[in-house]
């Protein structure tokens, strides 16, 4: 019985090793690199051909909770700064400007490659959608 107890002790203070190193793993800015949605994906789902050069989309982590995002949509230039939690689970808490709580998975997180799963009504069409996107630095 005993043993079982150590065993179990120390898988746990494994998990919460991993998920440090995935936390930090996240923090500083990453660039849009592709986004599928229920499996068809792409690197642009807008047609930027009659915008000026389009400015290169992110996301940034900073350690305090804050994150910001700049995305080029209909040729203008949207940025928020929103706020998020790292849950021990690999799962982000994402807190945006309507105090609307939204859940995503970080699927993936090394040095250069972050993907991200979430799920929404993506087209507004009223049929939830699988968003997978990844970023890179």
């Amino acid at each position: 019985m005993c043993l079982l107890i150590l065993v179990m002790a120390s898988c746990t203070k494994d998990d919460k090793q991993e998920d440090e190193i995935s936390k930090n793993l996240l923090i500083g800015r990453w660039f849009f690199d592709m986004k599928s949605v229920d499996g068809f994906s792409s690197s642009n789902f807008t047609d930027f051909s009659n915008c000026p050069v389009p400015k290169e989309e992110y996301i940034e982590f900073f350690e305090n909770g804050r994150l910001v995002y700049f995305e080029y949509t209909g040729c203008q230039d949207i940025f928020n700064e929103i706020q998020y939690m790292y849950r021990s689970d690999n799962v982000l808490e994402i807190l945006d400007e309507n105090n609307t709580v939204s859940i995503i998975e970080v699927v993936k997180v090394t040095e250069t490659i972050l993907e991200m799963e979430y799920v929404t009504d993506y087209n507004d069409d009223g049929e939830l959608n699988v968003i997978i996107e990844t970023y890179y630095r």
